[in-house]
């Protein structure tokens, strides 16, 4: 094997195992809540926060190129909290209630640390809690489920390529859309999160994160010189991802 390809091989496989290993302590990732627990609340307020910008990666051997672009008129973090309260109260029968209000800018601003990847204080969760509190309060909620970006490897990535939240990507003769999400479960009167689970689909003891197949001019154009039909194709694929099967799958997964 070439020296560049074995490095670069053993770099993607520490990626990946450094990300499986600080999961749990950076997110909650498979931290459950008890059936009690759960249903002792008299309703979950639902947010999404994983942010209004969009990715595009552009993978060509070992090297990877990206651009981001603003998306705040689409919409999605707010279409995705609708999804979210749906999914949850038909996965574990407890009222949900999505949140769309003005706390969820603060929220999106101060929740996410600018430190290295692997950190287990990437997600500042002291800067956010009086506004999850008041969210609680204002909605009559006992806990608060968050829907937030989470860095995970792009499938389409031929090196150690890492992204997160909602973008598109291209590799290996494919083009598709991806949204790498975690969904969290905050507990107001204990100011912490209690439960997590990554957004991906389980089946048969396997995950698997769905992506939608866009046209390949859709990635030789990027986002830099994509035309209206093209932003609206991918508008249209991240607003659908996850599946609503997906997000039951992943909500059951927050109960031990």
């Amino acid at each position: 094997m070439a020296p560049l390809l074995a490095r670069s091989l053993h770099l993607t496989i520490i990626l990946v195992l450094s990300l499986m290993a600080s999961a749990c302590q950076v997110t909650m990732n498979d931290e459950t809540v008890t059936p009690a627990q759960l249903h002792g609340a008299r309703r979950i307020a639902v947010i999404s926060v994983a942010g209004n910008t969009i990715s595009f990666h552009k993978n060509s051997g070992f090297r990877s190129t990206q651009a981001t672009a603003d998306a705040s008129q689409w919409g999605l973090d707010d279409a995705t909290a609708k999804r979210f309260a749906d999914g949850i109260e038909s996965a574990l029968g407890v009222a949900t209630v999505a949140y769309t209000g003005q706390r969820n800018d603060a929220i999106r601003k101060s929740l996410y640390v600018d430190k290295p990847l692997l950190r287990a204080d990437r997600l500042n969760w002291n800067a956010v809690s009086s506004d999850l509190r008041a969210i609680g309060a204002d909605t009559g909620s006992d806990l608060v489920a968050l829907v937030v970006r989470e860095p995970s490897q792009d499938e389409l990535g031929t090196g150690p390529v890492v992204v997160e939240g909602w973008g598109y990507s291209s590799g290996h003769d494919e083009c598709s859309a991806y949204a790498k999400l975690i969904l969290i479960l905050f507990d107001p009167s204990r100011e912490k999160p209690i439960a997590g689970a990554f957004v991906y689909q389980l089946e048969r003891g396997k995950g698997f994160q769905r992506r939608i197949a866009l046209p390949e001019e859709d990635c030789r154009t990027g986002l830099n010189g994509a035309r209206p039909a093209q932003l609206e194709r991918l508008k249209h694929a991240l607003a659908s991802i996850p599946d609503d099967a997906t997000i039951r799958n992943t909500a059951r997964r927050l109960i031990q």
